[in-house]
């Protein structure tokens, strides 16, 4: 799969129909699917969804969501049993995707989670997971980056890239650790409970609940 290289945008980043479609297609046959989210809530009681970024194991790319892209395939995409999707930290990635695109994800394995259940520690952050597993030190300087601002810069879209890239390898040998240890199961069911409605619906309600107090 090809997404289309413009002399203006980054050639991993996707803002056209054609582009999206053909990743949809791509990404449907993967074995897993790694996920995450850049958003923006310093102004609004609910994040606003300014990126979404997907890998394969062949490909990670950005999409768009301020472009005029029709969103029901990567509805259907993400809330098929398969591929499993991949998420590090996952409770605010799902918030924004079930708040924006009124969708939540089928079949999660959270990194974060499995970390701690490997021993990497309780709310083991990415960076350090990343290190520590593929001994890769990623960049900090872009954490503060403004998501929803236009043209984002190749510096800024690498540094989105590379917080999927690396979920592959998390997952694939957190997996391994976890049926080795008999414990997937505890993950299975800890991931269950995070993307239920109710667990949504909570988080959802908390922002509203602290300016009524």
């Amino acid at each position: 799969m090809t997404v289309t290289s413009h002399a203006d945008r980054h050639p991993l980043w996707i803002d056209g129909q054609a582009d999206l479609d053909a990743w949809i297609e791509h990404a449907e046959s993967a074995p897993w699917l790694g996920v995450d989210t850049e958003f923006e809530r310093v102004r609004t009681f609910f994040p606003r969804l300014c990126l979404l970024q997907m890998a394969t194991p062949d490909q990670a790319v950005c999409i768009d969501p301020l472009a005029d892209l029709d969103w029901d395939g990567i509805r259907e995409l993400i809330t098929q049993s398969q591929p499993t999707k991949i998420f590090h930290a996952a409770r605010q990635d799902l918030e924004v995707l079930h708040h924006d695109l009124s969708v939540l994800p089928a079949n999660v394995f959270d990194t974060q989670m499995a970390g701690a259940l490997c021993g990497y520690g309780e709310q083991v952050g990415y960076a350090p997971l990343v290190k520590e597993i593929c001994d890769v030190s990623l960049p900090k300087a872009f954490t503060r980056t403004p998501w929803c601002r236009r043209p984002l810069s190749s510096e800024e879209i690498q540094y989105a890239l590379d917080d999927v890239h690396y979920l592959g390898i998390l997952y694939e040998t957190l997996h391994a650790a976890l049926r080795q240890q008999g414990r997937l199961s505890w993950l299975t069911d800890d991931c269950a409970a995070l993307v239920s409605n109710e667990a949504l619906q909570q988080a959802e309600a908390a922002p509203i609940n602290r300016v009524l107090k």
